[in-house]
């Protein structure tokens, strides 16, 4: 359809450049951003995030990537509605010491996270 209304308006020529380039745009999915469904790397966790989560881990029941994909979570959430009061780390660990805790709503949003594994103590 869109042929035919090009066909109206400019030169056969053209049209033969215009469709050509629509269709490589169409069978390329590297050109459509949207297509492609690789993840982007993650920012590592710093040192020190690294080393409170890991203390938090030995005082809890919880692993280290437990609270560590806590924390990531809180970094979205923080991304997603996060105030402007409080810095993204604080908002994050806020999270995990809501889950570790069993206080505040993080057991009940990470729920699956308490099913994967549990570390006995």
């Amino acid at each position: 359809m869109l042929k035919i209304a090009l066909q109206k308006r400019v030169r056969s020529n053209e049209l033969l450049t215009l469709t050509s380039a629509v269709s490589s745009l169409t069978s390329n999915p590297s050109l459509h951003p949207g297509l492609n469904k690789v993840a982007p790397k993650r920012k590592p966790l710093s040192e020190a995030t690294k080393a409170a989560l890991k203390k938090k881990a030995d005082k809890s029941r919880f692993t280290y990537g437990q609270l560590a994909a806590v924390y990531r979570r809180g970094q979205g959430a923080y991304l997603s509605s996060g105030s402007r009061n409080v810095p993204m780390a604080a908002w994050a660990m806020g999270r995990v010491n809501s889950f570790v805790s069993g206080k505040g709503g993080a057991r009940t949003a990470d729920a699956d996270l308490l099913k994967k594994k549990r570390k006995k103590k």
